[in-house]
């Protein structure tokens, strides 16, 4: 499970230095949206976007071995939380989801004979693959224990940190950790461009 902090500043997301995330991930949660909770729900969703947002969408701009700005995600993340009041864990479910439909196949099979320890090492080259900008280091402190720092990560909100540190804990337990969780001892707010994650797992 996932402790995140309190919202932060939202006015922090609007920073003129802008990460990118790959147009095949922009993608994959646009369709995740979709298949969790429908297309007239997507629909509702791309209303409630930035023109831009939503005139590239409707102009089929977005290819998926392109750039785009990472503030488009996070207002995927964000309207949809919106939309959904009764439900605290969106980004969460909708991370998990594209996480798994994108571990599907050799991928998937592989790393079910990985270490959690292992696929956390990698998370630094795996950030690359996705997104433009943001690092991460890793610390693996011993035995389900582990410490992320991510940095340079401009244009993430809280609803994007929330899917990131998702994304984590469901890369591990497909490698059979048990009962992960995170929580941000630093960071994770809107317009943060740094955060310390803390993971465990048995």
């Amino acid at each position: 499970g996932l402790v995140w902090p309190d919202a932060g500043d939202p006015s922090g997301a609007l920073n003129t230095q802008v990460a990118f995330i790959k147009g095949y991930s922009l993608n994959q949660v646009i369709k995740t949206q979709e298949e969790l909770f429908g297309d007239a729900f997507l629909r509702q969703v791309t209303e409630n976007l930035t023109p831009e947002f939503r005139a590239a969408l409707a102009t089929r701009l977005i290819v998926p071995s392109g750039w785009y700005p990472v503030t488009w995600v996070g207002e995927l993340h964000r309207v949809a939380y919106q939309l959904l009041p009764q439900e605290n864990n969106v980004p969460e479910q909708i991370s998990r989801r594209a996480v798994e439909n994108d571990m599907r196949g050799v991928y998937g099979f592989l790393t079910r004979f990985a270490s959690p320890e292992f696929l956390l090492n990698q998370a630094g080259r795996v950030m690359k693959t996705y997104l433009k900008g943001p690092r991460v280091e890793v610390r693996v402190l011993g035995p389900g224990h582990a410490e992320l720092r991510y940095l340079e990560c401009h244009g993430f909100n809280r609803f994007f940190w929330r899917a990131v540190a998702e994304a984590t804990l469901c890369m591990i337990e497909k490698s059979g950790a048990k009962n992960a969780r995170a929580r941000f001892a630093e960071g994770g707010r809107d317009g943060d461009t740094q955060a310390h994650s803390v993971v465990r797992w048995e």
